[in-house]
């Protein structure tokens, strides 16, 4: 707190660390998991229920594990790029600015609707109209039906890695006879009470409880899905997922952060802990600054906290494998360029000195609130890293806030009422998708687009010219200059990759094997048998 340098220890690092502990012991001691799927079904926890199920509205993992079962995409993503799903085939012209896609034959919506070229067309439309990533499908120009199983699409620049939006999380294939009865579609009902075109149809839903999809038998693919149900089923508490595991009320849960899942279940055969389907999504941890607040409107403060902070160190600090960040696209991309900033503590104290910010009486230069997802713990925990830094180095308190639910969260910082917020994002599988919705101009509101209102018309014709460039090479050193220009105006605080993981009951088959997990169809997925 102010006037001490040294921050409080709230409960919640004991807490943490008796959970932790409690989780071991069980582990040790527990009946392994049941895996006896004699009615064909998989049982998913969540740590929180979902807005909606339709990725062409809303981002998150909550929103795209359910929405990828419920609706189709036109294509998926395979271990070397996109391959066909909806869209048996298709062409891209030398330039890549015209697509013509070729659909399945006999596919349907859940409610025995043929899904045509217009399906499509209205929902490509959807998604560029109302994703939260909006610079994904900016240059989409003209999209129209030839005839009902063949689809036309243009744009105004070349868009080589357009195929890698299509997929059933990001632009879901929704059914126009529905979505476009008048009614405002980030707000439809059917957002919920969802008909789509996937292998999973909803059978029922209890709100902040329940989400149960059953096999749709009309599927467009032979044979699939080989699951009969799944079940996704909401635990309030983070910290009980794991138990319910161990105990078998639960198959799988993904994307957890609890940073050392690996020790707690190393003792149980029954369980697998893997990170490696998160691989393409390129998961990170930083700060974003509000630019409208008159303190990080400077790039040299935000410089300053930069190099008060030392990466290495905070990657080494927390378990699971994490690797330090400098820069905007995550180490590991095939995009990702080095770029640093030195950790020096003396320089960054004279640069705050320079910006009219002394240290009062107390040390303190400067007192900020920083915000933070509330169900999202592995944000928590590196805060609790990075307060003790920021005022052990520089004498700048940042107090953690949270907020009563994840919902008032985003609505304070879309809001931009906020001074910095930690987040964690995905980078995803080419930059045109998950980095540059994060850094490119945006007016709108929008969760996890920009939120730090940070403008540079230079930086903005980058993105679109490494966007447009179909040479590798090109588009490679496009994106380095974009690092190093963003990096060098430090327009958010790059932490570390994040170690998600994926809990299973190892009986259950093809999630794990696939990109990026159960953000992909689970028409695969199956139980291993005796």
């Amino acid at each position: 707190p102010p006037g001490t340098g040294r921050p409080v220890r709230t409960g919640h690092a004991y807490l943490a660390a008796f959970l932790s502990a409690a989780l071991l012991l069980l582990a040790l001691y527990a009946a392994p998991a049941s895996a006896s799927p004699e009615d064909n079904s998989l049982i998913v926890a969540l740590e929180r229920f979902p807005p909606g199920f339709n990725p062409a509205v809303a981002s998150g993992s909550l929103t795209s594990q359910i929405g990828a079962q419920l609706f189709a995409g036109l294509v998926r993503t395979g271990k070397d790029g996109p391959i066909p799903y909806l869209a048996e085939s298709w062409e891209i012209d030398s330039q890549a600015k015209r697509f013509r896609f070729h659909l399945r034959k006999g596919a349907t919506f859940h409610d025995g609707t043929p899904i045509t070229a217009n399906d499509v067309a209205f929902s490509i439309r959807a998604a560029q109209r109302h994703h939260p990533f909006r610079s994904m499908l900016e240059a989409v120009d003209k999209v129209a039906p030839v005839d009902d199983l063949t689809l036309d699409l243009e744009t105004s620049i070349p868009q080589p890695a357009l195929l890698k939006c299509f997929i059933p999380a990001l632009v879901p294939v929704l059914p126009a006879h529905i979505y476009g009865d008048g009614t405002p579609i980030d707000t439809h009902p059917a957002n919920l009470r969802a008909v789509g075109s996937g292998p999973f149809r909803l059978a029922s839903l209890e709100k902040g409880k329940t989400i149960v999809l059953e096999r749709y038998k009309g599927f467009f693919l032979p044979g699939k899905p080989r699951l009969d149900r799944i079940t996704f089923r909401v635990y309030w508490d983070q910290n009980e997922i794991p138990l319910a595991i161990m105990q078998g009320e639960a198959d799988l849960y993904a994307f957890s952060s609890l940073s050392d899942e690996e020790r707690i279940f190393r003792s149980n055969p029954a369980i697998e802990v893997t990170r490696d389907e998160f691989s393409l999504l390129h998961p990170f941890a930083l700060l974003t600054f509000n630019v409208r607040n008159p303190i990080f409107r400077s790039p040299e403060v935000r410089k300053a906290l930069a190099m008060s902070i030392d990466n290495k160190a905070l990657a080494q600090a927390v378990p699971g494998g994490v690797r330090p960040m400098y820069g905007p696209i995550p180490p590991g991309s095939e995009w990702h360029s080095p770029v640093s900033t030195p950790y020096d503590p003396d320089e960054a104290n004279r640069i705050l000195d320079r910006a009219g910010y002394p240290r009062n009486e107390n040390g303190i230069r400067f007192t900020v609130e920083i915000d933070y997802e509330p169900s999202a713990q592995f944000s928590l925990s590196i805060l609790k890293y990075l307060q003790s830094q920021f005022i052990r180095t520089i004498g700048v308190y940042f107090r953690i806030r949270t907020a009563e639910d994840p919902g008032s969260w985003a609505d304070r910082v879309t809001s931009g009422a906020f001074d910095v917020t930690m987040d964690e994002l995905y980078g995803w599988h080419d930059p045109a998708i998950g980095i540059e919705r994060i850094y490119a101009t945006n007016t709108a509101a929008i969760l996890w687009s920009n939120m730090s209102h940070y403008s540079n018309p230079e930086v903005d014709a980058l993105f679109r010219s490494a966007s447009a460039e179909k040479d590798p090479e090109g588009r490679k050193a496009l994106y380095a200059a974009l690092q190093e220009r963003l990096s060098r105006e430090h327009v958010a605080l790059w932490l570390c990759t994040i170690p998600y993981a994926t809990i299973r009951n190892r009986n259950v088959l093809h999630v794990a094997d696939q990109p990026f997990g159960v953000l992909s169809p689970l028409d695969e997925a199956c139980w291993k048998r005796p």
